[in-house]
């Protein structure tokens, strides 16, 4: 199964500014929001890694809150996803620019 997702990055933006740590947790985990934030522009990350967590709910059905899924880049870049801390077999593919963020997931096996 496949799933795909785009958002624009400036709804990120805005949510930096509106939500309080307590809130980003809803949707984030820790090391999601430490990659994000050791970036120079980190709502440009985090809406990629939205992305990829709405391309795998369009690809997979399952139905289980946001923070449970972690997108998350190994030492060579690689994006993985994990649910309830066990990696997921698919592939990820996370682009941005500063207006848009897309990322598609390709499910291998469930």
């Amino acid at each position: 199964m496949v799933g795909i997702d785009i958002e624009q990055t400036k709804r990120f933006e805005l949510m930096l500014k509106k939500f309080d740590k307590k809130k980003l947790h809803r949707i984030f985990s820790q090391k999601e929001l430490d990659y994000c934030f050791s970036k120079k522009f980190p709502h440009i990350h985090l809406c990629g890694k939205f992305c990829a967590k709405e391309a795998f709910f369009k690809a997979t059905n399952l139905k289980i809150p946001l923070n449970k899924i972690e997108v998350l880049n190994d030492k060579n870049g690689a994006v993985q996803i994990y649910v309830e801390d066990k990696k997921f077999n698919a592939d990820v593919s996370i682009s941005h620019t500063s207006e848009y963020a897309v990322a598609i997931v390709l499910c291998k096996a469930m």
